[in-house]
């Protein structure tokens, strides 16, 4: 398994997302796989996920659920009852995102004239 640095840019192949609730908002979880990982010619969806990673998706919806518990903090919660969305609901968020980004960039850039 090869783990990567904080800010590195990666090839990725989008999966899945799962909607985590933060502190009374939404916050997607877009799942990937590098494009230099063996079994990603194998993944085409979330769905596939189980059949090539048994457990992978249970053991990263549980880090997500636990993660901030050790730093004080409580069990998050989940969109949808935990359950992972696909590749196709996916990229409407990513696409709805960059959307709000970019508004939201031409905002600050006329803040500055």
């Amino acid at each position: 398994m090869t783990q990567f640095r904080t800010g590195q840019v990666v090839a990725v192949k989008v999966l899945g997302v799962l909607g985590m609730i933060d502190d009374g908002q939404m916050d997607w979880k877009v799942i990937c796989i590098s494009h230099g990982d063996p079994v990603c010619r194998f993944l085409k969806n979330i769905q596939d996920v189980p059949k090539f990673l048994p457990g992978c998706l249970d053991a990263i919806r549980e880090w997500f659920r636990v993660y901030k518990i050790c730093q004080g903090g409580v069990e998050n919660k989940f969109a949808f009852d935990g359950e992972f969305k696909d590749k196709a609901y996916t990229m409407k968020v990513i696409d709805e995102a960059h959307h709000m980004w970019r508004r939201l960039r031409k905002i600050n850039q006329k803040e500055k004239l």
